[in-house]
């Protein structure tokens, strides 16, 4: 579903509506359209949830959506959103929605060719049409394998999931971090309404990241104790030339998918 809601300077931003009513509050009524957002949390914390639930509610108004994952397989991701009821069968019979599941595996000669290290195969596991890439992995090839996907899907929702596992196919950080903005960058010239994900070490400091800075959105997904109880906090941290709230709410993952308590405030903070 999409709204028009003005900012703060009275322009209306085309947004796109994320299924989650309390979210889209913090919103402002949604994801600004075509923008590009990173989604943290750490395990167990609901990325998948939530970026189904984005899938699954475009979907239904008729945005195409499109779940690329570099963590599950296609069966698990499914079996996953199977126990909400956000989710239907139907959307993925259909080609409403799709989800492919990419592998990385070693060339056969890589330990024979010059700069072995970069030859790999990208194979492509999917609810729908498959396609597969070969060459030197990195955000050149991902995204073209990326752009293809969209362009066969007819996607305006994206999910990435995730940039972790990506950049943990990088030794040097100085690879690492020029390979992240690569891949976001090509993210963006995907024109979608996208997700991307990422984990964080909930024992971790956080240090701010390349793709912080260039991804037009930030949304963080917490746990936190407070004396013996464990609460699930979601924060919109950042949401360029889009007015939203910037505090911490709590969510709960029930039955029905992710429910955002948006009149309510989370005591303690991190």
């Amino acid at each position: 579903m999409n709204g028009r809601t003005p900012d703060p300077k009275g322009s209306p931003i085309p947004r796109a509506r994320t299924g989650i009513e309390g979210l889209d509050h913090m919103l402002g009524g949604g994801l600004p359209q075509s923008s590009v957002t990173l989604l943290r949390g750490g395990p167990g914390a609901g990325k998948t949830t939530l970026s189904m639930q984005f899938l699954a509610a475009g979907a239904r108004e008729g945005e195409k959506g499109l779940y690329i994952t570099l963590e599950e397989s296609v069966p698990e991701v499914l079996a996953n959103a199977s126990r909400y009821g956000f989710f239907s069968q139907q959307l993925v019979e259909s080609g409403a929605l799709r989800v492919h599941a990419l592998t990385l595996t070693r060339s056969k000669d890589y330990l024979k060719a010059p700069g072995a290290s970069g030859n790999w195969l990208i194979s492509v596991e999917s609810s729908g049409s498959a396609s597969g890439l070969s060459g030197e992995f990195g955000s050149d090839t991902l995204s073209t394998l990326i752009s293809r996907l969209v362009k066969e899907s007819g996607a305006k929702r994206l999910v990435f999931d995730s940039l972790t596992m990506f950049t943990s196919q990088f030794e040097h950080k100085v690879d690492l971090n020029m390979e992240t903005l690569q891949l976001v960058r090509g993210l963006m010239r995907n024109e979608c309404t996208t997700l991307f994900t990422a984990h964080t070490d909930p024992a971790g400091a956080h240090v701010v990241s390349p793709e912080e800075y260039l991804a037009h959105g930030v949304i963080n997904m917490y746990f936190l104790q407070q004396a013996s109880k464990v609460l699930q906090a979601i924060q919109v941290l950042k949401m360029r030339g889009s007015s939203h709230d910037r505090e911490m709410r709590p969510y709960r993952i029930g039955p029905t998918g992710i429910t955002v308590y948006p009149g309510e405030t989370v005591l303690g903070g991190l």
